[in-house]
């Protein structure tokens, strides 16, 4: 009699000929006293990637199931198809890795999983990993510095991702989920990891049992700051969708969303673009109101142009901006009566 799965293995892949045997030898080595299997999703890629997964799904049949592309689907699209199967394989635990990082610890997958039994209001556990550059130094991770386990929840992974693609493990709680707007979110496993913390609450492992690997030619790492801002507000214009009915994680991912725009506003600024930059702060304040005097100081010129910002805010609001920007009385004064 076959055994059931445990655990599905998500891996997706692009030109990652020079990490990938590494990667996959990192999962296939995993001590287990139970049943777990790989899952790639190999994207088109140029170089000799796919060749690679082929030949290790010919030397391993029952560990690999291997998705070869007829054509490059993207990045977001390659990841979400491969949610897909692994939620479908039945599998109660999915944990990820992608092509060009790779788990340290042959006992990874056991202690995830022995944990996750044992404590069935934990839906996401996670641990330490090395962070290695283009320079091929690694050093300890530095979002998660504590040597000792800690529990969090939504509310804290809300206000930061702290979990690194390599080191988690979930519940399969979000099969059939995958729809809409999730399926183009351009930070995908952030998103899994707030609706996964929605069925419970989330442990760190201190101990380091992954490396994620920084190069030159990442799908992220790659990409402008603008770019990765701009693509971290649409995710989280979404989130903040998706949780509207949950006040607490609400509020903070409505803050989070109001601190990237506010850095968009300056990136834009920087390169003169200051109508985009008075649109990123008008959005700003339409979703929170957690602003530091600092910011109100170095954004006061654009402010004063926000020609409806009188009807969004009450004059506390422009009693602490008038305090901030030390500006003369009557400025204010004609921006109230302005507005009125």
């Amino acid at each position: 009699m076959t055994e059931a799965l445990k655990v599905a293995v998500w891996m997706v892949t692009y030109n990652h000929e020079q990490f990938l045997r590494q990667s996959i030898e990192g999962i296939l080595n995993q001590q287990t006293n139970f049943t777990f299997k790989l899952f790639i999703g190999e994207d088109c890629s140029t170089d000799k990637t796919r060749d690679i997964c082929i030949e290790f799904k010919e030397r391993y049949p029952e560990k690999i199931e291997l998705v070869l592309r007829d054509h490059n689907v993207g990045a977001t699209q390659n990841g979400v198809e491969m949610y897909k199967i692994c939620f479908a394989s039945n599998a109660p635990y999915i944990t990820l890795c992608e092509g060009d990082d790779y788990w340290t610890d042959p006992l990874k997958l056991q202690k995830q999983v022995d944990f996750l039994d044992a404590n069935p209001d934990f839906s996401i556990c996670y641990h330490r990993v090395n962070v290695l550059n283009p320079n091929m130094e690694s050093q300890a991770e530095e979002l998660n510095s504590s040597l000792l386990p800690k529990v969090y929840t939504i509310e804290d992974l809300a206000h930061q991702n702290i979990i690194f693609t390599p080191s988690v493990m979930f519940r399969n709680n979000l099969a059939g989920q995958l729809r809409g707007w999730l399926l183009e979110s351009p930070v995908g496993d952030y998103v899994l990891h707030m609706l996964n913390a929605r069925y419970g609450k989330i442990y760190y492992m201190p101990d380091i049992m992954a490396v994620y690997r920084i190069h030159n030619n990442g799908v992220w790492s790659t990409k402008s700051e603008k770019y990765r801002t701009e693509n971290w507000i649409v995710m989280l214009r979404n989130l903040v969708g998706e949780f509207k009915n949950e006040n607490t994680v609400l509020r903070i991912l409505k803050n989070k969303l109001a601190e990237h725009l506010n850095y968009l506003a300056e990136l834009n600024r920087a390169e003169n673009a200051t109508q985009t930059s008075i649109e990123n702060i008008k959005e700003a304040f339409a979703v929170s109101d957690s602003f530091t005097d600092t910011w109100i100081k170095n954004h006061y010129d654009l402010v004063v142009d926000y020609d409806k910002l009188r009807l969004k805010y009450n004059s506390s609001f422009f009693v602490r901006l008038q305090r901030v920007v030390k500006q003369p009385d009557i400025i204010i004064n004609k921006l109230f009566k302005r507005h009125r």
